[in-house]
């Protein structure tokens, strides 16, 4: 399924997939989190309305 994902423009790339479909490639973080938190299946798995973190990972 990610086979075909790549990065855009040369920039990193997120892909926010479920049940085989993808929403819009995003590039931040922030946009990703906006992505997660409106999914049905990552809301129900917080008890919390906190809004979903992402944080990069150090090379």
């Amino acid at each position: 399924m990610l086979a075909d994902k790549t990065a855009l423009d040369g920039r990193a790339t997120a892909y926010a997939c479920r049940s085989f479909a993808c929403q819009a490639p995003v590039h931040t973080a922030e946009q990703l989190a906006a992505q997660l938190t409106k999914c049905p299946f990552v809301r129900g798995m917080r008890r919390d309305p906190q809004p979903v973190e992402i944080r990069r990972m150090p090379p």
